[in-house]
């Protein structure tokens, strides 16, 4: 939903939710080609069962997509979801009949994963 979502990403103010689907939409039309949904799970924020069901609502609305889950790097203000709640996530869009994969995350360990190398330039700048 775009409540959440602006809390996460704040660009959504500019380009909420609906418009994005719509050039989604607009794509497929035009090119006949899959679009992957990039959906990175944070946890108590955007990983309950709910927020599952309300995923698969949308991602069904949109013909040839589909969806990867990516656990959140840590970087400060929020934790990524726990292994066994990113396979719940993931198994109830399964049964809402949405494709969807996990992505691994790599380079964790050394903090430097996807967004955490961003972060560590930033607070040396």
């Amino acid at each position: 939903d775009d409540k959440l979502r602006t809390k996460i990403i704040p660009i959504n103010k500019k380009y909420p939710l609906e418009k994005v689907l719509r050039a989604v939409k607009d794509y497929i039309k035009k090119t006949n080609r899959r679009v992957m949904f990039e959906y990175i799970m944070i946890k108590d924020l955007n990983d309950s069962d709910e927020c599952a069901l309300k995923l698969a609502k949308l991602v069904k609305k949109i013909p040839l997509s589909f969806l990867n889950l990516i656990s959140y790097n840590p970087t400060g203000v929020f934790q990524p979801s726990p292994p066994e709640r990113i396979r719940k996530f993931k198994e109830i869009l399964e049964k809402e009949g949405i494709t969807v994969t996990q992505r691994y995350r790599f380079g964790q360990d050394i903090e430097a994963a996807c967004g955490q190398l961003a972060t560590k330039a930033t607070r040396k700048i």
